[in-house]
């Protein structure tokens, strides 16, 4: 349903908890210490930030522009990221203050293993006149990539398809280069 939040124990695969939020939701991610879970609230343009151990909703905090839809954590867990409104916003995870909000994002988002780049996927919005071109029948679409201290913006990707997610890989998992 919207306006909540179920918590299930998956190993009974039962609701222990229904938690309400002031709108619709959409992203919903725990952060790396797994003590709190942030819930991009679409529908009052917001996140709702849980307590895990109450489970309980212990801070809220307005999006700048729509409602947020996508969160991500810096691999040290200090910062959350988040997009909405074609906005990226970067957020320090114990005071709750805003570091940078920047322009231009998409939605899906992830943050490089080390840190240091936020990527996002623009596909679930009009391009406008940026990419007027069409591809196999679809619009073209991209990723950009934003520096997490600063917010600036890096560099952009073109695809003629809509990628949806972006995960990234160690290294190791895919193989070591060829001396």
């Amino acid at each position: 349903k919207v306006n909540q939040v179920a918590v299930i124990d998956w190993r009974k695969n039962e609701v222990v908890k229904i938690i309400p939020v002031n709108g619709s939701l959409h992203g919903v991610n725990l952060t790396p210490n797994g003590k709190q879970v942030w819930v991009g609230v679409g529908g009052a343009k917001e996140m709702a930030i849980i307590d895990v151990a109450s489970l309980s909703v212990i801070k809220t905090l307005p999006f700048p522009k729509g409602g947020p839809t996508h969160i991500v954590f810096s691999p040290d867990g200090k910062y959350a990221y988040a997009t909405g409104g074609g906005l990226l916003q970067k957020i320090h995870t114990e005071t709750y203050k805003t570091s940078w909000v920047t322009s231009g994002s998409g939605a899906h988002l992830g943050v490089s293993p080390d840190g240091k780049e936020v990527w996002t996927l623009n596909h679930t919005f009009a391009q406008g006149d940026a990419y007027p071109y069409v591809l196999g029948g679809l619009q073209l679409s991209s990723a950009r990539v934003f520096d997490s201290e600063t917010g600036m913006f890096n560099a952009e990707m073109i695809f003629e398809r809509r990628p949806h997610e972006i995960q990234f890989v160690p290294y190791d998992a895919v193989g070591r280069p060829a001396p």
